[in-house]
Parts: C-alpha cells; structure tokens; sequence
C-alpha cells in the first residue's frame, strides 16, 4: 500500500474514532457512607413520609465536568446515590434542591437535603443531587434562579452518575424521574425542557416529571412582589436573585450590588453574599419591605416598566420563565395554598398554558393549606407515589432467564397483573410474600411453596409492592388492583 494512502486511511480511522468517543464527563468520586433499608425507614418515619423504602443505599460524592453561563468548562460537585440491591436496571432520578446561600449546605457534603435523595433511593432510584454552579466545590457566586446553568448542571450530574454506575458495576434501565422543590421545581423543570427543546430524549428518557412548589413564572407571577412593595418573609431571595442574574447577565449594576442597595444595607449585605453565611443570616440583616432596602431609582425603574418589560431585570426574568412550554413526558406540579415564600399560583399558571397548548399528561395538584416548609413532606409524597406508580420495578423483567440466572433466584411469575380479585403467585421454592400499600403499610404477608392464590378482592383499586423473600433474595414487583 503507498505511503499517502496508508498515511489518509490511518487519519480517517482515528477521526472516525475520535468522533465516537463519548467525553468523559465524571472527574472522581468518594464514597461518603452506606445506609440500610431500616435506617433509611427510621428517617422516613421521623419526618412522616410513611413510604415503603426496600433498598439499602451507597452515597458517593462526585466532581464532574460541566460549562459555566458563559460555556467554560468547570468541575462542579454533587451527590449520588445507588442503591445496592442487584438488580437488572434501576431508573434514574433527578433531586434539584432548594434554596441554600452558604456554599457547604449542598447535597455533597452530605447534609439537608441530601437526605431527601437518600430516601429516593431507597424506594428503587439511583438518585443524582447537583450542587450547581457557584456550590459545593464550584467556585464563583450561584447564578441563582437561572434555568439554564440549572439544567446543565443536572443534566451533566446524571452522565456523571451513569459513569460512576459502571465502575461500581450498578445496572440502569434508561428511564428518568425528575424533581425538586422551591428552587428545585425550577431547576427541574428547567432539565426537563431543556432535554426535550434539546433534543436529548434518546439520552434521557423522561418517563416523568415533578416540580413541586417551583416559581416557574419568574417574570409574571413570582416578581410580583417587587412590584407591590409588600412584606416578603424572605427578603433575601431578592438580594440574592439580582446578583444571581448579574453573574448570568452582567447587565444589572457596574460593580457591586452595593449600588442598589440603601444605606447601611449597601455596607452590611454585600459581606453575607460570600458564600459562608446562611440565607437566615442574610435575611434577618434585611427588613421585609423591599422599598427599605433597595434604592428608589432602581425600584422605580423596575416598577415604570413592568408593562413594556424595558429593562434589564425584566429581561433576565422573562429569560428564566419555565412555564411556557409544552412536556411530551407526564407532568405534576405539586403546591400549597399557604406558601409564603414561592407563589402557588405558578404552579396554576404553568398548568393552565401547558393544557392550553395540548399537553397530554400535565397536571398541577394541590397539596392543602401548609406554608413553604410544611409543603415539602406532602409533595414529596406525592412525587414518589406518582413515580412509583409509573416506574419499572427493578425485578420487573422476565425473571425466568439470564436474571434470575445470575442473581440465583427462586423463578417467579406472579399474574395476572392488573389484578381484580386474585393475584397467583408461582415460586418454586419456599418463600415468604409481603404486599404493601405505596404509602409503606403491610396489608398482607404469606409464607409460600408452589402456586399461591392471593385474594385482593377487598383491596382499593391502586398501585401496590409486592416483596418475594427466598433463598436468601429479595425479588419486587409493582401490582395494579383493578376494578
């Protein structure tokens, strides 16, 4: 073969490969700790989220790579957490936090709401919680509220965690489960549009959503207060918030945030911004007037163009409005009447705009009169119910071949599934039954060999878990009651 020739099929062999290599996208991992299913069941009882959580739980922190507001490339940080139960593929769930000002009170310093992931992972999901940008061990301040560097922050979290899945030998199924509350609800339905206006559907396959009491209209609903002057009972999220879009948008003051600010504010906030004091702090050092903390000129502009939408903040807001699109995936938006801090009615008008615009499977669901904080144990609920009820539950393959193999199980075929009146469960050998309800009560057990007639006659119609303990195996599977 003449030399140019070799030389060209050589190039051309290495650009094909390089063009297939996929980048890496995990940087390192730790391993923070590992939780049993028991421990994780005492935590959910604590907190009153009575759900049933079968898994124990390995927690890893990771670093990964992901780009800035600007499209530089960063490291950030976050937790992921696997359970550890062989299985033929687990589902992969999105936790995008709420609001934190200091930098350590993320999910990969294993505190707060890493817990919430935790108890996720419990249930069946391997749980990936992004720190985002300006957190953990990202440097440079949050761009608070900011929809994109929110989804690329997560979206680049669940590659990473799909990489750390294959080094510690943990199977996914290829479905995603996305969540988070207040900020969180933004942040994730920000991933969620992000991955269906970007095309991404072949890499993440939503099966779901659930937002819960995000402000998903920025620019409408939730700077509502800015324009009335009333009393906030979270001052700071304003402070926070405008710097947040400084740092995405650089359009809103020359150098410090200072210049909006009021004296003494303009000397006693700025210091609380660096990344080591609490929102708490931050807010006790302002009153909850925005009118006597920001400076009149600046309100004035604000307020003199909320018609026109003429001014920089009002762009940067309609920027990060993620209401008004339309999910291809089931979608639930879970709220509460009394939030104080995050208006419901967002969740109302994201509902009203996606159905308006033929949304097959969107809903926004009420959770009753509790505050922001009292929200979060009964949206929670409801997120993992409605999840559960869609997912496939780890053992939910054909048991009978390689799986079952592998795992050394007892084969098991439990039909007909929906079930009316009885549930046959087959297993050849000796094994003890337990269903429950999807809120964690045991509503049956039996000990079993051979063919077993359960009678669910006298269940509600629902979604429930069936666990087959055997040979030292643990087998689960999701039954509908139906009428």
């Amino acid at each position: 073969m003449p030399k140019q020739i070799r030389t060209s099929l050589i190039t051309f062999i290495l650009v094909v490969f390089v063009l297939n290599v996929k980048p890496q996208v995990l940087d390192s991992y730790q391993k923070l700790e590992s939780l049993s299913s028991s421990a994780l069941s005492n935590t959910a009882s604590v907190l009153g989220l009575n759900v049933a959580l079968p898994y124990s739980v390995d927690i890893y922190k990771i670093n990964y790579f992901t780009t800035d507001e600007n499209g530089n490339n960063e490291i950030a940080s976050g937790m992921v957490v696997i359970p550890t139960d062989s299985c033929a593929g687990y589902p992969m769930g999105l936790y995008a936090h709420g609001t934190v000002l200091k930098r350590d009170d993320v999910p990969s310093r294993n505190n707060g709401e890493g817990t919430i992931g935790k108890l996720f992972a419990g249930a069946g999901y391997v749980m990936v919680l992004p720190d985002y940008l300006g957190m953990g061990d990202n440097p440079g301040f949050h761009p608070y509220i900011h929809a994109e560097t929110q989804a690329t922050a997560s979206i680049d979290a669940m590659r990473a965690a799909r990489e750390l899945c294959s080094d510690v030998n943990t199977n996914l199924d290829g479905d995603v489960f996305i969540t988070g509350y207040s900020q969180g609800g933004h942040a994730a339905m920000a991933t969620h549009q992000y991955i269906q206006e970007n095309a991404l559907q072949n890499e993440f396959h939503v099966r779901a959503a659930a937002p819960a009491s995000g402000p998903y209209d920025m620019s409408g609903i939730q700077a509502g207060g800015i324009v009335s002057g009333a009393p906030y009972s979270n001052p700071g999220y304003v402070v926070y918030l405008i710097k947040g879009y400084q740092q995405a948008y650089g359009n809103l003051y020359n150098n410090s945030i200072a210049e909006l600010l009021r004296s003494p504010y303009n000397t006693t906030v700025p210091p609380l911004l660096d990344g080591t004091h609490t929102l708490t702090e931050l807010n006790n050092a302002l009153p909850s007037r925005i009118d006597s903390f920001m400076k009149a000129s600046f309100l004035n502009d604000i307020r003199s163009t909320y018609q026109s939408k003429n001014h920089p903040l009002w762009q940067d807001l309609i920027d990060n409005d993620v209401y008004n699109w339309v999910p291809d995936s089931a979608t639930r938006m879970y709220y509460c009447t009394g939030d104080e801090q995050v208006e419901y009615q967002n969740s109302i008008k994201a509902d009203s705009f996606m159905n308006a615009m033929g949304a097959q499977d969107v809903a926004a669901i009420n959770r009753g009169p509790s505050n922001h904080g009292g929200c979060v144990v009964p949206s929670l609920y409801s997120v993992i119910t409605f999840f559960d009820s869609i997912s496939t539950p780890c053992n939910a393959v054909d048991t009978t071949t390689t799986f079952a193999q592998f795992r050394s199980e007892p084969e098991l075929r439990v039909y007909p599934n929906p079930a009316r009146s009885v549930l046959n469960v087959e297993i050849a050998e000796p094994a003890t039954l337990t269903l429950y309800e999807l809120s964690g009560r045991e509503v049956m057990s039996r000990k079993i060999s051979g063919t077993k007639k359960l009678p669910v006659h006298f269940l509600d119609p629902g979604v429930y878990l069936l666990k087959v303990e055997s040979n030292g195996t643990t087998q689960l599977k999701r039954i509908l009651i139906s009428r």
